[in-house]
């Protein structure tokens, strides 16, 4: 652990907010694979009549239902697997929360998803346990790295 009041280096408190932040991916990366995809199967059709206002045309525009489904495979494996990354994140960072003590967990939830709530503690006591927190938090990190 760093000495006393010295704080987790700046890239080290950026990875930790990023990893913090990683189940909230997982669920907006989640609904919008599921829009994504239902726009694509909604585009299937062998062919669709566009107009051109300015040219004063009608032309037909054909999708090809056997080109589709490969988009649609494809884009279905690309969030998976970006899913599956935030997922792996989102788990290291619930490994690491383990490490600390249910008074550290407080503080550390409290900073990354409570909008800054203090808990009952004083300013000075809230970021002594924080910056404690961040560090064992750290520590690990780079243990797991």
């Amino acid at each position: 652990m760093g000495e006393l009041g010295e704080r987790v280096p700046l890239p080290g408190l950026y990875y930790l907010q990023f990893l913090s932040e990683a189940k909230a991916r997982v669920d907006e990366l989640s609904e919008e694979a599921q829009e994504v995809i239902q726009a694509l199967y909604d585009d299937i059709s062998p062919s669709i009549t566009q107009i051109d206002r300015e040219l004063q045309r009608f032309y037909v525009q054909s999708t090809y239902p056997d080109t589709m489904a490969i988009r649609i495979i494809e884009k279905k494996d690309m969030y998976k697997e970006l899913i599956q990354k935030e997922q792996a994140k989102a788990m290291t960072f619930e490994k690491a929360m383990k490490t600390l003590t249910n008074l550290e967990r407080s503080v550390v939830q409290a900073h990354y998803y409570g909008g800054g709530t203090r808990l009952e503690l004083s300013t000075e006591q809230y970021e002594r346990v924080l910056n404690s927190a961040q560090w064992k938090l750290y520590s690990f990190l780079q243990e797991e790295a």
